[in-house]
């Protein structure tokens, strides 16, 4: 899995658990200043029983708060705290 922000030329790619450990989603989140679109991409590769590779991936596309949201009780890692759905960007609450 890779998380990647658009405006960061889609950094931190896949070393978001290391960025998060040194500076912190709070301090990623001050580097983006105006685009605050960002995705995850997955990735799922196997080999069938005749030894073909299968390449599954999949994109997942987000915005970024410009605000941590607390009380995330569901266990999720920091960066859950910040996404808002594309499909809800109605309910928007950047400050």
């Amino acid at each position: 899995m890779g998380f990647y922000i658009n405006e960061l030329n889609c950094f931190p790619e896949s070393i978001v658990n290391f960025v998060f450990k040194t500076i912190g989603v709070k301090r990623l989140i001050k580097l983006v200043e105006k685009y605050w679109s960002c995705y995850f991409k997955y990735a799922l590769t196997y080999l069938d029983n005749k030894g073909v590779e299968n390449i599954f991936t999949s994109v997942e596309e987000r915005m970024l708060s410009k605000t941590v949201k607390t009380g995330n009780d569901k266990g999720w890692e920091p960066l859950m705290n910040v996404f808002i759905s594309p499909y809800f960007l109605g309910r928007l609450y950047l400050s």
